[in-house]
């Protein structure tokens, strides 16, 4: 049975959302606030904090951080693989992996399908996999995906996504704003 801990819930944060990087042409920043829930055998916590999101030619970065701007952990994404940083920490700081997914198996005993993270902030399924239409939005991979809020050019200002408790797996709610 997999023991939830604040360190497990901020790094599972960490894993799903991401960035810190100049405006550089075809750079392309989000960022928002979240709140991530994980229940586990009737066992809940919660995390809230900010996130940014920066995409560059072949790589994501996503930096979370607290409400006041202090950074806990900061994913960067490439062809060469996954890096996960922890500033904050005076030990294992920086950690490598194949790809994110497999830093999430390793620290948490899952894994999110961080590829598909960009489109899903656009309310739109990832083209690399199937998905299904709901009333509220749609699921991939076994996650659900709503669009609950809009801004006013019609691109989501407020998200939803959660998956179900499965085997060896705790269920996740995630609630993202975006600015």
């Amino acid at each position: 049975m997999m023991v939830l801990t604040r360190r497990t819930v901020l790094a599972a944060a960490a894993l799903l959302l991401a960035g810190c990087a100049a405006n550089l042409p075809g750079t392309r920043e989000r960022g928002g606030r979240f709140s991530l829930r994980v229940n586990n055998a009737g066992q809940t916590e919660s995390v809230s904090g900010k996130w940014r999101l920066t995409e560059r030619a072949g790589a994501l970065e996503l930096t979370l951080m607290t409400p006041l701007y202090g950074i806990l952990a900061r994913i960067t994404v490439a062809p060469e693989g996954a890096v996960l940083e922890r500033p904050n920490k005076t030990e294992n700081v920086e950690e490598r992996a194949a790809s994110a997914e497999e830093l999430m198996q390793r620290h948490l005993g899952f894994s999110l399908p961080v590829s598909m993270l960009s489109n899903w902030l656009d309310g739109r399924a990832w083209p690399g996999a199937d998905s299904e239409q709901t009333a509220a939005g749609f699921v991939q991979e076994g996650w659900s995906v709503a669009v609950k809020r809009k801004k006013a050019d019609g691109t989501p200002a407020f998200l939803t996504l959660a998956r179900p408790a499965a085997a060896r797996q705790a269920a996740l709610s995630v609630t993202l704003t975006i600015d």
